[in-house]
């Protein structure tokens, strides 16, 4: 019967120590490959997640910018209504009087969406629940989107056809034309803020056209 003999053990070192041992050791960095850049990468997308306030006012200032530039393109088509009717001087000082109303506020407008600009250049890394909640609402958006194009597309048809029956009635007068310009401006509004809105959700969720 052979006798076994014991190999006396290492001592177990503290894991405080050897911790630190692998820390002090020289350790190669690691390089990503050329097709990959650090912000793709899981550690460079997610190290940063855009905050819930952040989104939701990058939302409100494109609705703002939206309703806005809507009111703008509106009081520059609004404007030719007097040029229609009056079809004098006065008519196209009050046309003027609508025309710097509405450049004004397009100037305005602009100026205002370099904040939008700014926000869209920190690049929105949005966290899951996040994306989620934004899915939602965009959803629910996608059918006031359709109402206003819906609603706008119906006003223009409005429109004409009002504008057909007056020249029918009362013969064709330039000032007939005039009663289409109204429901074209809101039309274009809609438009614009249907738009821009959508667009913003788009934005937010990388949803390419």
């Amino acid at each position: 019967m052979k006798e076994t003999r014991e190999h006396p053990s290492a001592p177990i070192k503290p894991l405080d120590e050897e911790e630190q041992e692998w820390r002090d050791e020289p350790h190669s960095p690691v390089t990503l490959p050329d097709d990959i850049h650090e912000d793709d990468s899981l550690i460079g997308r997610f190290a940063y997640s855009t905050d819930r306030d952040t989104v939701e006012r990058y939302l409100d200032l494109n609705q703002r910018f939206a309703r806005w530039i809507a009111v703008g393109v509106g009081m520059i088509l609004g404007g030719i209504i007097p040029v229609i009717v009056l079809d004098n001087d006065l008519g196209v000082a009050i046309m003027m009087f609508f025309i710097a109303i509405g450049v004004g506020l397009l100037v305005k407008n602009g100026m205002d969406y370099q904040e939008i600009e700014k926000l869209e250049k920190q690049t929105f890394h949005l966290s899951g629940e996040l994306i989620c909640d934004l899915q939602d609402d965009y959803e629910r958006y996608q059918r006031t989107f359709t109402r206003k194009i819906v609603a706008g597309v119906s006003l223009i048809i409005f429109g004409v056809g009002l504008m057909l029956i007056l020249n029918s009635l009362f013969g064709e007068y330039d000032a007939n034309a005039a009663v289409l310009f109204p429901f074209i401006a809101v039309s274009v509004g809609n438009f614009i803020d249907a738009g821009i809105t959508s667009g913003a959700y788009r934005k937010l969720l990388n949803i390419k056209d």
